[in-house]
């Protein structure tokens, strides 16, 4: 029994001990000093990046890709070279195109400056000639009424006369065929505009084989290589414009008074929350989805990032009001009993508790209205009570 007594003594004595201690020696803890900022009030949600303006590029030639010029996430310029089709087919063709269009217009110079020329001298001559021959008829039928020429001769001079008449009349109408508007040079011209007609043709299917940048882009898909073959219709590029990222939010309907066009918007990942991208809001849908009770909004990338992709989920903070001169700290400084809000403040090496009145007990950085200072220096709640000595951790 005595045992036992100096046993619970000696208890009572450490625990006394013990807690002296704790009293006596400062505990240290960690701290904040509020802050006088400017604070925006957020909306905090999530969104996506999309993209608008996509372009899906189709060959419109069949044949082998000889060179691809660009890969998937490279940028383009407009005009730019991106793949290139076999044309060894086609310059061939174009080749014996220009080749018939060279004979072609040497049929008509020559039709012309030769034959045209030529068909008028002879239509003259046969003209000339006509008119001495019904000269000489004319004279031959006097002499023959006079009983001086036998029938004989004079029908021997009408028949010269016929054949020189037809002579005559087939030299005018090939004159006429050679002349502007005429038969035969209208033919030579259709050769030459087929000819020309085939070039053409040859000369844009030349270009088609060549695949230029519609827009100043970004690749984002490729689906054809050097070696493969392409049939007219096959897809080659997806491109989107440049400027074309955007992040569409589902926004919960309670925030639509909060919102508002040209509205600034922060925007980071996952894997670099310290990155933020500015937006705006440029587009509010004009209804809300009634299964999901959520408002469609579009928020513009006032800058780009390489890392923002397609459907890549980001975070978003909607800025929807400011206070100038706001009194500010992290939530973890704050605790709660009951309905009340408390700190503890640091005074003369102890714990001060004060009660305080704030604006956004659901933030991440609360608003402080009422209940401490600017500068004053704020402790971390965990495992402090009124009156505690403690040290401030460095």
């Amino acid at each position: 029994m005595k045992k036992i007594l100096i046993i619970f003594i000696i208890l009572i004595i450490a625990l006394g001990a013990f807690y002296f201690y704790q009293r006596s020696t400062p505990k240290e803890v960690n701290f904040t000093k509020v802050e006088q900022v400017n604070y925006f009030e957020k909306i905090l949600t999530s969104g996506t990046v999309l993209l608008e303006g996509l372009t899906e590029m189709k060959t419109e030639v069949s044949g082998k890709i000889v060179a691809v010029y660009v890969d998937e996430g490279d940028t383009s310029k407009k005009g730019q070279a991106l793949l290139k089709f076999d044309i060894t087919d086609v310059n061939l063709d174009l080749k014996q195109a220009e080749a018939s269009y060279t004979l072609a217009q040497s049929r008509y110079d020559e039709i012309v400056n030769t034959t045209c020329p030529t068909s008028r001298e002879q239509y003259h001559q046969a003209t000339l000639s006509e008119d001495e021959l019904q000269k000489k008829a004319e004279k031959y039928q006097t002499l023959y009424d006079q009983k001086a020429i036998s029938l004989e001769k004079l029908e021997e001079v009408k028949h010269q006369l016929e054949l020189q008449q037809s002579n005559t009349l087939i030299q005018k109408n090939f004159m006429e065929s050679c002349a502007e508007g005429g038969a035969k040079r209208e033919t030579a011209q259709a050769e030459m505009k087929a000819a020309q007609a085939r070039i053409d043709l040859l000369k844009n299917n030349l270009k088609k084989h060549t695949i230029l940048s519609p827009l100043d882009g970004i690749i984002l898909q490729k689906y054809k290589s050097p070696g493969e073959y392409a049939m007219i219709g096959e897809g080659l590029f997806t491109i989107a414009k440049q400027d074309s990222k955007y992040v569409e939010i589902e926004l919960d309907e309670r925030n639509l008074p909060r919102i508002s066009l040209n509205q600034t918007v922060s925007i980071s990942t996952e894997f670099a929350p310290e990155n933020k991208i500015q937006g705006y809001i440029d587009y509010i849908a004009y209804s809300v989805d009634p299964d999901k009770g959520t408002v469609k909004i579009h928020v513009k990338l006032i800058e780009d990032e390489d890392f923002l992709i397609e459907n890549l989920t980001v975070r978003c903070e909607i800025i929807s009001k400011e206070y100038p001169n706001s009194l500010v700290i992290p939530q973890i400084f704050i605790f709660q009993e009951n309905d009340d809000y408390f700190v503890f403040a640091y005074g003369d090496g102890l714990v001060q508790k004060k009660k305080i009145k704030i604006d956004n007990p659901n933030a991440q950085e609360i608003r402080i209205i009422e209940g401490i200072l600017p500068n004053e220096i704020i402790l971390e709640p965990e495992g402090l009570k009124t009156g505690m000595k403690v040290i401030l951790a460095e």
